[in-house]
């Protein structure tokens, strides 16, 4: 994924981060440096693609740089007179960039738990109230009770796997 794009007076510099968090890397962020661009529009646009996509192949020639993303599969090309690639660490914006996706990720797989929680919470209510119905109905009629003791039976057990027991 992108991380980040500069324009100098000579060229363009396109920083990209992997798709995960690669800590045991020293080197993980691929760095693009294309000078003398052919179309700088064009390059910087080609770049941008990669903002909401990450890169899954790439290939590079000393004057032109391409790569595919996750999310069209079209190979984009930028030409210039002058191609560089290398690895280097994170710097500091993407390891914060990196800290608030996860813990967005995480705040909302805390919210899905919660609602779930609720959701079981709610289930878990409901059968109860069915328990206590059938056991009402079978203190009033004994020519329905082995019918409920069967229902009961049945929920006792739904009961039981909502519980986790």
């Amino acid at each position: 994924m992108l991380a980040s794009i500069a324009e100098t007076e000579n060229g363009i510099i396109a920083r990209f981060i992997p798709d995960t968090f690669l800590p045991d890397s020293d080197c993980p962020v691929l760095v693009v440096t294309v000078m003398g661009p052919i179309d700088r529009l064009a390059a910087t646009r080609a770049f941008e693609v990669f903002r909401e996509a990450f890169v899954v192949g790439y290939s590079a020639t000393p004057v032109s740089f391409s790569a595919m993303s996750d999310g069209d599969w079209e190979e984009r090309t930028v030409q210039g007179s002058a191609v560089e690639i290398a690895h280097e660490p994170y710097v500091a914006d993407e390891l914060l960039g990196i800290a608030r996706n996860l813990a967005s990720l995480f705040d909302n797989e805390t919210d899905r738990n919660l609602a779930m929680t609720r959701k079981m919470e709610g289930i878990e209510h409901f059968v109860l109230d069915l328990i206590t119905r059938a056991e009402t109905k079978r203190s009033l009629s004994s020519k329905t009770a082995p019918m409920l003791e069967s229902q009961l039976d049945v929920l006792n057990r739904v009961l039981n796997r909502i519980k986790g027991d």
